[in-house]
């Protein structure tokens, strides 16, 4: 079998075509949750500045206070299993009710305290 002396052509990086349009780009960074986009703005210079901008800031408030406004506030609390060597997360209503839920159980994970913030952390 014969193999072919073609020679790929290489785009500079000036040339190289844009695949995803920057809109498209910000749409679906609105959609991720603060902790992921804390790392996202290693990615790249752009998208470092992006990230840090007060219009996406302002966008990605105002999506994460809509997305709230749909859901009802509900509680999460954690407490260490029957041996205490595990944890479990349940959330319940605000609003009274019976309705807890377990979410997960973090094996050989023991509690020592819960933090909790209200909002996204300022300029993400």
């Amino acid at each position: 079998m014969a193999m072919s002396n073609k020679r790929r052509k290489i785009l500079s990086p000036s040339r190289a075509p844009e695949l995803v349009p920057s809109e498209l780009v910000t749409e679906i960074l609105l959609l991720l949750p603060v902790k992921s986009l804390t790392r996202f703005r290693a990615v790249c210079r752009d998208w470092a500045a992006l990230l840090s901008s007060e219009e996406f800031v302002s966008l990605h408030t105002a999506k994460v206070e809509a997305g709230a406004a749909l859901a009802p506030p509900r509680l999460l609390f954690l407490t260490p299993t029957a041996g205490y060597g595990s944890t479990s997360a349940y959330s319940c209503s605000l609003s009274g009710g019976h309705d807890t839920n377990h979410l997960f159980t973090l094996d050989e994970a023991r509690v020592n305290f819960v933090d909790s913030t209200k909002a996204s952390c300022r300029g993400l």
